[in-house]
């Protein structure tokens, strides 16, 4: 697909027309402006185009830029202090370029910068822009819509798996498996999570059955750190997967495949 005569992935429009619906949505709801978001989608591709500028790469249509800035601007509070925000989206740029393994990134931008940024700061991740619609006395989260964009990525099995893994371990946590304790677990995870930000192709594997290990992986840790009350669990979660599964690459094991398909080349935040 071409736009402005520039060749870009698919899943790069449908994450940022996604991600810009969403936030709307959200905002609307909450009845405030999101000025972080704002700030976020702006200050992260100025920071990628002029990384690519000091490290000499040829200048490119900043997509990805975009899309971290908005999931930073949309798991960041919504009202988070500027400075906050502009740590963030510096701090997950540049590990894109700086920390690499069999020349790709090795964390998650968007995880990295947030857990730098937050952190720093002493904020929550707010995740306001994971909104839920009330339902039969439930909340059906709005970011289930992101299914879309996993599909587009490639990385759809390893979102499934991740979602699975949670309802199952909040259902056997929970000492009841009846349909209606499923269901609710079901509504409880965080679909923007899921679905966007663990789908991101360029830390993620190729395969199906790497994707599902992959997935339930970080579910699993993702249960123990919440359970041992450790901050930013999601966050931390993705972030160590990534580190094992860069491991994994730098053996040169055929699990990840990059060129294989144009999802593979692209990535979500």
């Amino acid at each position: 697909m071409k736009l402005f005569g520039q060749p870009v992935a698919s899943m790069y429009l449908w994450a940022i027309a996604l991600l810009l619906l969403l936030a709307a949505y959200s905002a609307y709801a909450l009845h405030q402006f999101p000025y972080s978001l704002s700030l976020a989608a702006v200050l992260a591709p100025l920071v990628e185009l002029a990384t690519l500028r000091i490290l000499h790469r040829p200048m490119k249509a900043p997509w990805s830029g975009i899309i971290t800035g908005l999931i930073i601007g949309e798991v960041a509070p919504i009202n988070a202090p500027m400075a906050a925000i502009a740590v963030a989206c510096v701090a997950a740029i540049l590990s894109k370029y700086i920390i690499r393994v069999k020349g790709s990134n090795v964390f998650n931008p968007a995880a990295f910068g947030m857990l730098i940024g937050l952190a720093i700061f002493a904020l929550e991740d707010a995740w306001w822009g994971a909104a839920g619609i009330p339902m039969q006395g439930l909340a059906l989260p709005a970011s289930i819509i992101f299914v879309i964009a996993s599909y587009k990525s490639g990385r759809l099995v390893a979102s499934l798996s991740f979602a699975a893994t949670v309802i199952v371990l909040t259902v056997l946590s929970g000492g009841s498996a009846s349909p209606y304790s499923v269901l609710v677990a079901a509504f409880g995870v965080n679909y923007f999570f899921a679905l966007l930000m663990l789908a991101e192709p360029k830390t993620t594997p190729y395969r199906n059955r790497a994707q599902a290990a992959y997935g339930a992986g970080i579910g699993v840790a993702y249960e123990a750190l919440a359970v041992l009350g450790v901050s930013y669990p999601y966050f931390l979660a993705l972030l160590l997967w990534n580190i094992a599964y860069a491991a994994y690459r730098k053996k040169g094991q055929r699990l990840w495949q990059p060129g294989k398909t144009a999802a593979s080349q692209s990535q979500s935040g």
